[in-house]
């Protein structure tokens, strides 16, 4: 892994969100927000959060959600009127969507470092806006000169990035560049702080610091852990199986910042392989495909299931004796349904 250097403060990493991002990205429950949790815990960052911006962004999630409710009641209302009858659709409650937000940062405590404002903050805020200083030259934003503010004294002892779609913030928001005076700010603190505009753009910066998976561990892992049970298939069977020859592993993020599902496909040599016509081959091989978790914090696998075991000859024809494939109680696209959904395939 190559070392971060992105300040003078390598590997003190802490992103500052505004409220918009977090409700945009749906307390980063998009797929934006899978990668970009999946990158801070690669890197060992914190993503700063304050009782504030936490406030704001679980009020902003509920008055979402409670315009999709309106969408959905309205869009009833036309079936009812088109069909004499339409479907009795239960929703949640403004009390059940605030709960369910403040359980997804509950949920994000490992990654969240918390701060709040202090008085002298809050002044320095007050008086930005009543100066009309950066980020209120066109509006009055004390909750977000408030952020702004706890931003820089955090940038004294950590390396700040800072995400913000709001262009008070910006000298020009096309370019990205910092405002002047915020920029002399952080030269005046001896702080480090970068400002982006999205996910995207912090994401695209820090994707050459993000360590990859092993997964030669991974599939070694893998094959420790069901060789027994494809051993005693062999002995049923009537093959040897023989070594792990080649893997193939794909890794989805989820909703659970620590875990990926993962699809794999182990290749294996085995020997004395009867086919239906009786004849032996004496070289084959055999592709087990299954899915499974992985833990990223522990390394850990688990809930592993088969899909298939599959016999193949070495030219390449199945061998139908030796084949056997796994039905699932819950199927999507023809691959069981895990637990947690797949958000989107790990490159």
């Amino acid at each position: 892994m190559k070392p971060i250097q992105s300040g003078k403060r390598a590997g003190s990493i802490i992103l500052v969100l505004d409220a918009n991002i977090w409700i945009k990205e749906r307390l980063l429950k998009s797929k934006l927000g899978a990668v970009l949790l999946y990158t801070v815990m690669r890197i060992s960052g914190k993503i700063a959060l304050s009782w504030v911006t936490e406030e704001e962004s679980i009020m902003g999630i509920v008055k979402e959600a409670e315009k999709s409710a309106t969408a959905i009641k309205e869009n009833l209302v036309t079936i009812r009127v088109l069909m004499g009858r339409s479907p009795d659709v239960p929703l949640p409650t403004q009390e059940e969507i605030a709960k369910k937000a403040k359980e997804r940062f509950e949920e994000l405590a490992k990654l969240i470092y918390r701060v709040d404002p202090s008085f002298e903050q809050t002044k320095s805020s007050l008086k930005r806006v009543i100066a009309g200083l950066a980020p209120n030259r066109k509006k009055e934003q004390f909750r977000d000169s408030l952020l702004w503010e706890m931003a820089i004294e955090l940038s004294r002892s950590h390396d700040v990035h800072f995400i913000t779609q709001d262009s008070d913030f910006y000298e020009d928001y096309n370019t990205g560049e910092l405002a002047t005076e915020l920029k002399k700010e952080v030269a005046e603190t001896g702080g480090t702080l970068s400002i982006y505009k999205n996910l995207e753009t912090f994401m695209e910066k820090f994707a050459k610091y993000v360590p990859p998976l092993d997964y030669h561990r991974i599939a070694v892992t893998l094959d420790d852990t069901i060789k027994q049970d494809l051993l005693e298939y062999g002995e049923n069977k009537l093959f040897t199986l023989g070594k792990l020859q080649d893997h193939k592993i794909v890794a989805f993020l989820t909703e659970k910042k620590e875990f990926l599902a993962l699809k794999f496909h182990l290749k294996y040599e085995i020997t004395n392989a009867p086919r239906l016509d009786n004849i032996i081959l004496p070289n084959a091989v055999l592709v087990v495909r299954g899915n499974c978790f992985f833990n990223i914090e522990s390394g850990l696998i688990s809930e592993i299931e088969l899909d298939s075991i599959e016999g193949e000859a070495p030219n390449g024809e199945m061998i139908p004796n030796l084949t056997t494939s796994y039905s699932r109680g819950n199927v999507v696209i023809g691959l069981r349904k895990i637990p947690y959904r797949l958000r989107k395939e790990l490159q």
